[in-house]
């Protein structure tokens, strides 16, 4: 078994994908309703809990499985089955996805923040655009 770095010595992760910025808006919404209570903000390396901007691969890759399945119930992680969508966990990942790619460039947090209120304001614009559709 590899050796566990300590919290900040982690790489953020190198992951990406192709999410448009609504998405990633509604990732930050999603995160701040089920994730940051226990998760600190992506790249912060801070906290006992891990940050998931610098989870691996394979944690990426079982993430239905840990969030929906509770396959990490052992470590302290709650099964969020019956409370969180599989679209709200592929929007989570591409909100930590976009977070690890501009803070991993050196975007500087003001930037990075003042993006992410952007994205979420489109998101919650397009969401009340759909409500009133109904």
């Amino acid at each position: 078994m590899p050796k566990k770095l300590p919290p900040n010595e982690q790489p953020l992760t190198t992951l990406r994908d192709d999410a448009s910025t609504e998405a990633v808006g509604k990732g930050w919404n999603a995160f701040t309703q089920y994730c940051i209570h226990c998760h600190p903000a992506p790249g912060s390396g801070r906290g006992s809990v891990p940050d998931l901007a610098r989870s691996t691969d394979g944690v990426f890759d079982m993430y239905n499985q840990i969030i929906l399945e509770g396959a990490f119930a052992k470590k302290g992680m709650p099964n969020l089955k019956g409370k969180i969508t599989e679209q709200q966990i592929k929007d989570i990942k591409s909100f930590i996805f976009y977070s690890s790619d501009v803070l991993g460039k050196g975007m500087p947090v003001n930037e990075y923040l003042t993006n992410i209120a952007k994205m979420q304001y489109e998101a919650d614009m397009k969401a009340a655009e759909a409500a009133k559709k109904k």
